[in-house]
């Protein structure tokens, strides 16, 4: 008999011991999932921010017939220095050449570069072309060496096509931007374009 109990408490303890470690993983996971849902949540509300701000940009253009070099230059680098993550902010007109860029230190490698050279730039100002609507590539390696993606808006007088503000920004220097430190410190985030591993808060690829 005390045999038989012995072994009925060691069996109610094993079960019991991987009831708890089954309801920590489960706690864990739920943990994550929902700190998976905020990270995507603040990305989402982060770019719309900056995007927001750019078509003020791009309904001024509409309504004034074109905006003056100097003064688009001005919005622009207002933008630009309110916001972090871009690497410039620029005008590309009809034929796809990036005519005006700020700020152009840094930027020079795209300065009448034509975007159509290469096939995700190219499809997403085709799109928002023909969309009339806010494009973004995915990820491509920028001209400044590093990997980065494009948000682009049309710009259409009087039902006119008239060329592109296209935003450029450099994933790393923008998720670092919006990532909460307490988060990344807690976990190691790494986030995905498709396939693709585009970011990562260590080292080396997850």
């Amino acid at each position: 008999m005390p045999v038989i109990v012995g072994i009925s408490v060691f069996i109610l303890t094993l079960l019991l011991w991987q009831k708890l470690l089954f309801q920590q993983d489960l706690y864990i996971r739920r943990n994550v999932e929902l700190a998976a849902a905020n990270v995507s949540h603040e990305i989402t509300a982060q770019i719309q921010t900056r995007t927001k701000a750019l078509d003020r940009m791009a309904k001024r253009w509409e309504i004034r017939g074109g905006t003056p070099k100097t003064e688009w230059e001005a919005d622009a680098s207002n933008y630009y220095q309110d916001f972090l993550g871009f690497q410039g902010i620029e005008w590309v007109d009809k034929s796809y050449y990036v005519r005006w860029i700020v700020p152009l230190a840094g930027n020079e490698a795209a300065q009448n570069l034509n975007l159509a050279f290469e096939e995700r730039r190219r499809s997403a100002l085709e799109k928002a072309k023909q969309s009339r609507e806010v494009t973004m590539t995915r990820t491509v390696t920028l001209t400044q060496g590093s990997q980065g993606f494009l948000v682009v808006i049309p710009l259409f007088l009087n039902n006119d096509f008239d060329g592109f503000v296209v935003s450029v920004f450099r994933t790393q220097l923008l998720l670092d931007t919006i990532l909460d430190k307490n988060l990344t410190r807690k976990y190691d985030v790494a986030i995905f374009d498709g396939s693709e591993q585009i970011y990562a808060t260590q080292q080396k690829p997850i």
